[in-house]
């Protein structure tokens, strides 16, 4: 018999191995477990479970540390770019502003400059309108005073005074009229400077124009009747003041007066007023 073993050969040998070892964890697999041994098994299967959970919680965790670090190093950045930005644009906005300044500042002067040149032209016009004005107006002039006493007929005073028209212009509309008074208070009844217009409504006006050169007259004859003047007060030892007024408006609309005034001291004697003689 071993010589029958001896014999085997080495396949049979290593066959008989091979299902030795399968027999062997066979039967192992089939023996009965050790509960101890489960429970073991369970918590360290249980232990690398959680060890795997929390590994991926704490790369979960590292990897969302890190994206918030990444996101809020963009928005630091992008922060600090908006404000560089922010700055660069208040710069030029200041710049601007400055510049807008300057440019209302020139407009300012300039504006000042026009007015005071306007202004200036302003006042050049109306100077040379004036000039004009002065230069071909018209002006009337009284000529040669009476030198003998009128003597008063029938309530009127037969005293006449010439006028000419000396300006380069005509004279539109005239009103001429006398007035005259006796004693020591004549000079009280002269027609002062400026008041002429007030006395038109006694006036006899002229509605033809007079031009430049021609001609007028001035008579106390036309004039209205002269109420309580009695013949008798005009004797020749008394002083008698006549005074014939001119009030006229030439083409440019402008009015002006002219006077004569003259006291009568005799029969041949006679002087100016003191006042009421001009012409403007």
């Amino acid at each position: 018999m071993e010589e029958n073993e001896a014999k085997r050969s080495p396949d049979d040998t290593g066959s008989s191995e091979g299902e030795g070892s399968r027999s062997q964890q066979q039967r192992v697999a089939e023996a009965p477990s050790n509960p101890a041994d489960t429970r073991c098994e369970e918590r360290i299967a249980t232990r690398a479970e959680r060890g795997s959970i929390e590994s991926k919680r704490r790369w979960r965790l590292r990897n969302r540390t890190r994206i918030e670090l990444g996101l809020t190093g963009v928005l630091a950045l992008a922060t600090v770019l908006n404000a560089y930005f922010i700055c660069r644009q208040w710069d030029a906005m200041e710049r601007t502003l400055a510049k807008t300044n300057e440019l209302v500042k020139s407009a300012h002067i300039q504006a000042d400059a026009a007015a005071v040149a306007a202004n200036a032209a302003a006042k050049a016009n109306d100077l040379a309108t004036n000039a004009l004005k002065l230069s071909y107006r018209a002006r009337l002039y009284f000529g040669t005073v009476p030198l003998q006493r009128p003597e008063v007929s029938g309530g009127t005073l037969p005293w006449k005074i010439d006028y000419i028209n000396g300006g380069r212009g005509p004279a539109t509309q005239i009103w001429s009229f006398v007035t005259f008074a006796t004693g020591d208070t004549a000079p009280d009844a002269i027609v002062p400077r400026g008041l002429a217009e007030s006395y038109t409504q006694h006036a006899i006006p002229i509605y033809r124009p007079l031009r430049p050169g021609e001609k007028g007259a001035v008579s106390a004859e036309d004039a209205p009747k002269l109420p309580g003047l009695p013949e008798a007060i005009l004797v020749k030892h008394e002083k008698l003041t006549v005074q014939a007024l001119l009030y006229y408006r030439d083409e440019f609309g402008e009015s002006h007066e002219s006077s004569v005034c003259v006291t009568y001291l005799g029969a041949t004697s006679a002087t100016f007023c003191p006042k009421g003689n001009y012409s403007d």
